[in-house]
């Protein structure tokens, strides 16, 4: 059995837990666990980091719906790590101060999806930011 797959979202407003929660009903968010602190939004699925890294099908159904809810709760990027990884979550931290930590007992994250697939758990390089570049539709001419 493998580790589970967290993303860590910023809180980019104030908001309730209970409007987040009725939110992501209405999305395919339902299969995620929700947990929230003052500071930051963190979805896991039972689906193991190593396929939601290594499957680029799996990552891309999974990618959709972070990117759904870093839309939702304007977070300009997500942080992927598998469910064990020391983050500072517990600790009230930052999303800022999250990434800090990460960087500094794992190193840089991995740089791609493919080299993320190819790192063990709590080696340097064993997570990700994703800032959904590719998913952003660029604003067309406006309408006259």
């Amino acid at each position: 059995m493998g580790l589970a797959t967290v993303a860590c979202f910023e809180r980019g407003f104030d908001f309730t837990f209970e409007w987040l929660q009725s939110e992501l009903a209405k999305a395919p968010a339902s299969e995620f666990a929700l947990h929230a602190s003052a500071a930051v939004i963190r979805l896991s699925h039972g689906t193991t980091f190593t396929c939601f890294a290594g499957d680029p099908d799996q990552r891309a159904l999974m990618r959709n719906v972070f990117f759904d809810v870093a839309r939702m709760v304007r977070s300009r990027r997500a942080l992927y790590m598998h469910e064990q990884l020391p983050n500072g979550f517990e600790d009230g931290v930052t999303l800022d101060q999250m990434e800090g930590r990460l960087r500094w007992d794992f190193g840089a994250p991995s740089a791609t999806f493919e080299e993320l697939s190819h790192v063990e758990h709590f080696v340097p390089h064993c997570w990700y930011i994703d800032d959904f570049a590719d998913l952003w539709v660029p604003a067309g001419p406006p309408y006259r």
